[in-house]
């Protein structure tokens, strides 16, 4: 096992790597007076000015971000999260969550090419800031990124973790859990995508359940780069299981179906007494059966829907996989 150079932090610690163009003496000035002014906010930084390096380094030590400075565009894996500062130079990033412009000016001549654009300015050219300002704002930016689309960075733990609150609120009992909550999930993130998509009252009922406090998050103050079409879900309101899936299916066909939509059928399920002869019918003339089975399979995969519960079998095709998608990536820019 190679040592990580980012020595041993606590798990709430975000880890940035800075690549810097080589022999760019102001850029390696900022990068280090920074990353010292970084380390009481628990961002370790470490930098690079190697390209071959820096692609080992990725790759042995996942950074939770990868800070692009100046011209410099290694290749990075997907999976990476890049802010990009050109510092005045030519870039080439291919994708950025943020770039962070020196000014003003900066800002409106990179602004096509990196629409999520911040200003902070740089203590080495000017002295309109100090070193801790600018520290302060970047550690904003970190966290703003890291507090983005947090569904993608949860680990397996984490998403048993959200799938067991969501039953568990669901049902209102925790003996619906088949097993305890995995003690190394990473709350925070579940917390924050319960928010965004408009389940956060199953999850702190999941939290109550389970005989846990729900982790004190100042949510309305937690940034976050979001898609420019992205819109908060709206709670479905239908008098019937069979309106419901009609809801649900208008949804799907607008590419608006959501993580609150499947737990308010899962809840309707649970709580509802089902004519499963009635309703089959009802779907086969409405023509939603296959619909059905899928959001069923759809329940049964991010809200752990046990199978006594459905009246029909659930279906998994290519369009169930590209409705799970839907749910997915509602929050990737």
């Amino acid at each position: 096992m190679v040592n990580s150079p980012f020595g041993v932090q606590d798990r709430s610690a975000i880890r940035v790597l800075h690549i810097c163009p080589p022999q760019a003496l102001l850029v390696s000035q900022y990068v280090s007076l920074t990353s010292d002014a970084l380390a009481p906010y628990n961002i370790i930084c470490i930098s690079t000015d190697d390209i071959k390096e820096a692609g080992r380094l990725v790759s042995e030590n996942a950074p939770h971000i990868v800070h692009l400075h100046g011209s410099v565009s290694p290749s990075l894996p997907s999976g990476c999260r890049v802010v990009v500062t050109p510092h005045g130079m030519s870039t080439h990033a291919e994708r950025a969550y943020v770039a962070i412009a020196r000014s003003e000016i900066e800002r409106k001549r990179i602004e096509k090419q990196y629409p999520r654009t911040e200003v902070i300015l740089n203590p080495v050219i000017t002295r309109s800031v100090t070193v801790a300002e600018t520290a302060k704002e970047l550690c904003r930016v970190y966290r703003t990124v890291m507090d983005s689309n947090v569904l993608e960075l949860m680990d397996s733990d984490t998403l048993t973790a959200l799938r067991l609150l969501l039953k568990v609120g669901t049902a209102g009992d925790k003996r619906w859990a088949q097993q305890p909550l995995p003690a190394t999930a990473d709350w925070r993130q579940i917390v924050i995508y319960a928010y965004r998509e408009g389940v956060l009252d199953t999850v702190k009922k999941g939290f109550r359940l389970f005989g846990a406090e729900t982790p004190s998050i100042n949510l309305e103050e937690t940034a976050a780069y979001l898609p420019k079409d992205y819109e908060t879900p709206k709670p479905p309101h239908a008098g019937s299981l069979a309106e419901l899936v009609q809801l649900l299916d208008d949804e799907a066909a607008a590419g608006h179906l959501t993580l609150q939509s499947i737990v308010e059928l899962q809840r309707m399920l649970m709580n509802t007494n089902v004519d499963e002869d009635k309703l089959a019918k009802m779907l086969e003339e409405s023509k939603q059966t296959k619909m059905f089975g899928r959001l069923l399979h759809l329940a049964a995969e991010m809200t752990l829907l046990d199978e006594g519960f459905m009246p029909l079998p659930p279906i998994n095709d290519k369009q169930t996989q590209q409705l799970g998608q839907t749910i997915k990536t509602r929050q990737m820019i």
